[in-house]
């Protein structure tokens, strides 16, 4: 036995395993590609359709009510929100 053999840097797979793998990551790539196309889009059209309906700036979808709305209100260091707290 040679040495590399009990200590190799590296082991190769079969044709068949290389095959199926390679055509796993093509698939993983054009799901990926289409992803970020669907993302493009969703974005575009949201962004659109909130400027046409005179969002104001910072506003998001939010999809679970299918509404836009305000972002939340910034907490202070103490733990309290800047805008409900009375001088």
């Amino acid at each position: 036995m040679s040495n590399e053999t009990k200590n190799p840097t590296e082991i190769r797979i079969n044709e068949k395993a290389a095959r199926i793998i390679q055509d796993l990551m093509d698939a993983m790539k054009r799901a990926d590609e289409g992803l970020k196309r669907t993302d493009a889009q969703l974005s575009a059209y949201v962004n659109g359709l909130g400027a046409g309906m005179g969002v104001p700036d910072g506003w998001q979808l939010d999809p679970r009510s299918m509404a836009f709305i305000a972002p939340p209100a910034p907490v202070e260091p103490d733990g309290t929100e800047g805008a409900d707290v009375a001088e």
